[in-house]
């Protein structure tokens, strides 16, 4: 029985695993396994975290994934830095919503998007846990996630 892209990323069991199931891949051109990789290796991070609350899970899971689209757009391991040493010094839900208010810099939610991992962007996250955010940040959040209907595929 064949089995799915998401079947075949869950054999992953470390972020280790899932560079090189990327790697081949990405190297055979199997997009959609790829895809589902992407997504296992952010889960994977984000459990290293030790986050304590679902919306400290998602919120580990949407650094994670910013750090890998820097990563791939820097062509070498990066660190999501700020972000980090906000979370560290205000909790990781307060750094996420700073974030998302003042955000201007776009490229890493448009890579995100091309990607097809829209759902791990801070924004995502805000809109999922309105509870927990501001009004400005989740007007701020809502508006960019709109303005990616708008965009062309490339």
């Amino acid at each position: 029985m064949k089995k799915t892209p998401k079947e075949i990323a869950e054999r992953a069991k470390s972020p280790a695993e899932c560079d090189s199931l990327l790697k081949n891949a990405i190297e055979n051109g199997w997009d959609e396994i790829a895809v589902e990789v992407r997504k296992r290796s952010i889960y994977l991070r984000a459990k290293l975290e030790d986050p304590a609350t679902s919306i400290e899970e998602q919120c580990w899971q949407a650094v994670c994934a910013y750090e890998d689209v820097l990563t791939q757009k820097n062509g070498k391991k990066t660190y999501a830095r700020r972000i980090r040493n906000s979370a560290k010094n205000k909790g990781i839900v307060l750094a996420i919503a700073g974030s998302v208010s003042r955000r201007i810099d776009t490229s890493g939610f448009l890579l995100l998007n091309k990607l097809g991992l829209l759902e791990y962007s801070f924004e995502a996250v805000v809109v999922k846990f309105e509870d927990e955010f501001s009004n400005e940040v989740i007007e701020n959040a809502k508006k960019r996630l709109l303005e990616t209907k708008d965009l062309p595929d490339e």
